[in-house]
């Protein structure tokens, strides 16, 4: 016989751990913190994603078309030289099996030809052939570069409000360059137009932002003799020059205008005199 069972109020029951030791603890990971230079440079990186492209790509008008008929032109060069060698090797063989001197010279003189046009072709890539095709560059390369790099070193140090000016001042420039080419200086844009425009990328804005940088960061917002702080008075000059560089844009805008105005008077005074000579 078995044993008796003891009474069910000897026995003690819970959903709770026996003892501390049974009890498995929550594994915390500590949260990966990266370095600062890290957090530096991705901020500098989102800044100038914020920022649009370089403005030496988008201002002087040159890669695309250069390097599209760079492309062009190497492969013109590659075909004429593998036909050239191609016609000497088969040429060469043919000559051979036939013991035919003239066949020998003939094919000798295509695969030159061919081979001399792969290289004048080449030649002529490397040396930017479409040079003149190309948009005429408005505004100076060294001067966009520099303006690139100081753009470079602020795109991580301003502030939103400043970024959103910049971009516009830059969403401007890149509008007005394909105008500037295709009107050129007339009533609505004058030389002296012009003048501001490509000087405003050569001087005016670089200028701006590298007496800005000169300030210390710490001291940037700390009021001047005049009660100005160095982020105030960079909002404020960015904004003259976008409120000049947008009247000037308006004056592209008229232009391009009077363009189509004229084609409009030319068609009436044409059809009021009969058919189109």
């Amino acid at each position: 016989m078995s044993a008796p069972l003891p009474p069910k109020d000897r026995f003690a029951s819970g959903s709770a751990p026996v003892n501390r030791r049974t009890v498995r603890q929550p594994v915390v990971a500590e949260p990966v913190r990266p370095h600062a230079s890290v957090r530096q440079r991705l901020a500098r990186v989102q800044a100038q994603h914020r920022l649009g492209g370089a403005l030496s790509q988008r201002l002087l008008g040159r890669g695309g078309l250069r390097g599209a008929g760079a492309g062009g032109h190497s492969g013109w060069a590659g075909i004429a030289l593998a036909v050239g060698g191609t016609v000497c090797a088969c040429g060469g063989l043919v000559a051979w099996l036939q013991q035919s001197a003239a066949v020998g010279v003939v094919a000798g003189l295509v695969g030159c030809v061919a081979a001399g046009g792969g290289w004048w072709l080449h030649r002529r890539c490397a040396a930017g052939p479409h040079a003149d095709a190309a948009l005429p560059d408005l505004f100076d390369a060294p001067a966009l570069a520099q303006l690139d790099e100081v753009l470079r070193q602020l795109a991580s140090e301003v502030s939103d409000a400043h970024l959103q000016q910049l971009r516009s001042l830059a969403d401007t420039l890149a509008r007005m360059a394909p105008l500037m080419r295709q009107t050129g200086v007339n009533e609505h844009f004058t030389q002296d137009d012009h003048f501001y425009v490509t000087e405003c990328v050569r001087r005016y804005w670089p200028d701006t932002l590298q007496a800005y940088v000169r300030v210390p960061r710490s001291g940037r917002t700390t009021p001047g003799q005049d009660g100005q702080t160095a982020d105030g008075l960079l909002a404020a000059q960015l904004g003259l020059l976008q409120h000049e560089l947008s009247k000037r844009e308006q004056g592209l805008v008229r232009a391009s205008a009077a363009a189509q105005e004229q084609q409009q008077r030319f068609l009436q005074a044409k059809g009021t005199q009969g058919p189109l000579r």
